[in-house]
């Protein structure tokens, strides 16, 4: 994709699907790659969706160092919105780890986008100082020696001293990552790290953000974050239990996700959990974001009803849709969701007792139109049947010419 004169790399895996909404990754650093999301390719065979992950201008084959000035946060930022506009990705989820999570956590709150269909923060922050607050804290429970070296380096500014970098590896092993001739392909492939803009975007190592995220602040702000939100992080992660309870109690109905044992690649360390998660948080607001547009379309078959039919009063959607999930409970089909949603606009709303108008809209484009009563009490049934019976000569005819042969039984209750 073309941006700022040079080219953003992008990777698709998976098929495109009106009904799966795709997943947007946006990787860590700044300058880590893309090559680690690899891992979670399976999301797209196991959900139906596309899975989109791209390298971040600077870093893996989005490479560019020599311009100091592009590592902030409106250029990345910029770069998300332009590749949304350039795949035509007008509904999504979208994964942030790390400083991706960062990314979203500012994009949702600076540009209010639509077709966010919901945000997956993992290992993320919203607050740069908590962060190297917490950082800190944990060098404080290592080894004396190591403690001086990163000390030491901090003090005099010399980050390439042996002892320091012995330090900062051990410090990496135990709260980020680590890799062996186990680790998956995607993990121990070499990649073109970007340095420039991970030293000039955050600082020289975890704990000093002296880049130009450092004043990267946004707590108080987590209450403008309106759209559905996982959170995950490991408890031997560099997003601390501290870092991830200020995101999970600053944005509204989100999730929070403590995989224990995990360290900063929570979709790595617990890769299985990790994706059962994440697979089912996508299946349910897949089908939460089609809920909402049949809301949309209640709210105006209600005002459009109303205006011919003047016993239907002030009614909300609630009133008059049906619950979107199954009662598995003595089902062999374990599927949580239906694959139809009712909208039932009367004059009571759908638990009233009254007669209506019921549309049925199907997965599968079998709607259905139909007016009439729907789960009527046996007294009102009876009184019903009596009239039909006694006096029903429209209602047999309608019928007549809708199921020609068609027989009412009177008798069965």
């Amino acid at each position: 994709m073309p941006f700022l004169g040079y080219k953003t790399y992008y990777r698709i895996v998976g098929t495109a699907s009106k009904d799966k909404m795709p997943l947007l990754l946006l990787h860590g650093g700044p300058g880590s790659t893309h090559n680690y999301f690899e891992v979670l390719d399976r999301v797209a065979e196991e959900t139906g969706r596309q899975v989109i992950s791209y390298d971040q201008i600077g870093c893996g084959n989005s490479f560019l160092d020599g311009h100091p000035e592009l590592w902030t946060q409106d250029t990345w930022m910029n770069e998300l919105i332009a590749l949304r506009e350039y795949l035509h990705l007008d509904r999504l989820h979208i994964l942030g780890q790390s400083w991706g999570g960062m990314l979203i956590i500012a994009y949702l709150i600076e540009k209010k986008p639509q077709g966010i269909c919901s945000a997956i923060i993992s290992s993320g922050h919203a607050s740069s100082s908590l962060w190297a607050s917490e950082q800190h804290r944990m060098i404080g429970l290592m080894p004396e020696e190591d403690q001086e070296a990163i000390r030491h380096a901090e003090q005099t500014g010399n980050f390439e001293d042996p002892a320091y970098l012995r330090a900062n590896d051990r410090f990496m092993t135990l709260h980020c990552a680590s890799t062996d001739e186990n680790s998956p392909e995607c993990l121990t492939r070499p990649k073109r790290f970007g340095n420039e803009a991970y030293l000039y975007g955050w600082g020289p190592n975890e704990y000093v953000p002296t880049g130009s995220l450092r004043d990267f602040e946004y707590i108080d702000r987590l209450g403008e974050i309106h759209c559905p939100c996982l959170l995950f992080s490991g408890s031997e992660d560099l997003c601390t239990p501290a870092v991830a309870r200020s995101m999970y109690e600053g944005i509204p109905g989100s999730r929070w996700e403590l995989m224990e044992g995990a360290r900063h690649m929570c979709f790595v360390d617990r890769h299985e959990d990790y994706c059962r998660i994440l697979e089912s948080w996508l299946e349910e607001h897949d089908y939460l974001k089609a809920k909402n547009k049949v809301d949309e379309l209640a709210v105006k078959l209600i005002e459009g009803i109303r205006s011919f039919d003047d016993t239907i009063g002030p009614l909300t959607a609630a009133d008059c849709t049906y619950r979107i999930y199954r009662d598995v409970r003595f089902s062999k089909d374990k599927s949580p969701y239906k694959t139809h949603m009712g909208i039932f606009v009367n004059r009571g709303g759908k638990k009233s007792g009254y007669s209506g108008y019921y549309f049925h809209i199907d997965g599968n484009g079998d709607h259905l139109l139909a007016i009439g009563n729907y789960f009527t009490e046996p007294r009102v049934l009876k009184i019903l049947r009596e009239d039909i019976e006694m006096g029903g000569g429209d209602f047999r005819q309608i019928l007549a010419g809708l199921a020609p042969g068609l027989e009412l039984d009177m008798e069965t209750p």
